[in-house]
């Protein structure tokens, strides 16, 4: 996700930046309130 938001920020696509702002958001989010059950998937 963080590809999509640099490539929208790169070639400087309007319609698409927030949108890709807020699902970076949200994947952050969801990584780090979930790790422990990230690392157990994993590993």
């Amino acid at each position: 996700m963080v590809n999509i938001l640099l490539v929208d920020l790169a070639y400087d696509i309007q319609g698409a930046k927030g949108m890709a702002i807020v699902l970076t958001i949200m994947a952050l989010f969801v990584l780090l309130s979930d790790y422990k059950l990230l690392i157990n998937y994993f590993i």
